[in-house]
């Protein structure tokens, strides 16, 4: 099976090769530095467009976007949990306070019974 995200890591790794050699040049006397700053702006276009092509070949794999939509699942499931949790704590905070005021009442008739 080709490893499409090695290549375009190696591809990646080769423009900003070329890249930096473009930045030595810029550096030395007399250099176009206008036309080497458009050559280096178009060479950072063509790196973003293959890290994009390897994110997307990451995303289209089918074991992974398995695991993508169990983590998106399994995000949704936490969220639910801890609303349900929150929901719980509110209805224990509810419990203990009727039974704050239950106590302050039987407290409160103590001496008549």
């Amino acid at each position: 099976m080709t490893d499409f995200n090695a290549i375009a890591d190696t591809a990646v790794a080769d423009v900003q090769s070329v890249i930096d050699a473009l930045n030595t040049q810029r550096a030395q006397a007399g250099a176009d530095t206008a036309s080497i700053d458009a050559q280096v702006a178009t060479l950072e276009n063509k790196q973003d467009a293959l890290r994009d092509l390897a994110l997307h070949e990451i995303e289209d794999d089918p074991a992974n976007a398995a695991a993508i939509a169990a983590l998106n699942a399994a995000s949704t499931d936490l969220t639910t949990q801890a609303k349900e949790v929150a929901t719980a704590a509110n209805a224990l905070n509810s419990a203990n306070q009727i039974v704050a005021a239950a106590t302050s009442l039987l407290t409160a008739a103590a001496p008549f019974l």
